[in-house]
């Protein structure tokens, strides 16, 4: 990803996809995380797309990233979660949302 995509998702905002593929992923991993459900127009895109097997990878693939993060180490991911927060929330220097992410070892 650019680092205008991951400051655009930082800031709560859509960001912009130069191939449909993957503003699709981000709709389908969108509706996945923020509502924990997945719009009947989403699923039928991405099921176009690639087919039952593409649905079932792709949420596969979202459910173990995000639980590989918060396993990893609960305490750091949501330090993470609260600094990016702060961060996008008083962005009153230059630097860009995605550079303030303070990742745990």
């Amino acid at each position: 990803m650019r680092p205008e995509q991951i400051d655009a998702i930082a800031e709560r905002r859509t960001p912009e996809f130069d191939d449909a593929d993957d503003l699709l992923v981000y709709e389908f991993a969108h509706g996945y995380y923020q509502n924990h459900h997945v719009s009947d127009d989403i699923y039928d895109r991405v099921r176009a797309r690639w087919g039952d097997q593409g649905v079932v990878d792709l949420a596969g693939l979202i459910g173990y990233y995000g639980d590989a993060q918060c396993l990893r180490s609960p305490d750091a991911a949501r330090r993470q979660v609260v600094e990016r927060d702060r961060g996008a929330l008083s962005n009153s220097d230059s630097k860009s949302a995605a550079s303030r992410i303070k990742y745990a070892p």
